[in-house]
């Protein structure tokens, strides 16, 4: 009797523990941002607004606040820490008026770079440029 509540115990314990460290990872890998444009993840469209970036491994999620639009996609490569572990930032590409999240840096400083999309003869002939946003 003694030798089962003792297992029951050590594995509750266990159990606990697992959970309390998946939170706390989980806890780091997550930032709010307002994104003031419509902007493209993978193939989807987004409207301007308040989002959740989560990310999980090599996947990245992106949801607004709202519950109403998301988005998943798989980074394409991950950077080292060269950055401030403070400092959750969106860098996104802008080809003419479109717009296209390309980095998500979070506070357990790793930088994710999404897969960079294809662009048309028309888009080289726009203006090109960078955004970031930082986090709240």
């Amino acid at each position: 009797m003694k030798v089962t509540i003792l297992r029951l115990t050590v594995m509750m314990a266990l159990a606990l523990a697992f959970v309390a460290s998946a939170q706390a990872q989980t806890a780091l890998n997550y930032k709010t941002f307002a994104v003031p444009f419509s902007f493209k993840v993978g193939n989807k469209v987004l409207p301007a607004g308040e989002y959740k970036i989560t990310a999980d491994n090599q996947v990245i999620r992106v949801q607004k606040t709202d519950g109403k639009e998301n988005a998943v996609t798989l980074t394409q490569r991950t950077r080292g820490a060269n950055h401030n572990l403070g400092d959750a930032k969106l860098t996104f590409r802008r080809y003419g008026d479109q717009y296209y999240l390309s980095q998500v840096w979070l506070t357990d400083s790793l930088g994710r770079e999404l897969k960079k999309p294809r662009r048309s003869v028309t888009d080289l002939a726009q203006n090109v440029g960078v955004v970031e946003i930082f986090g709240r």
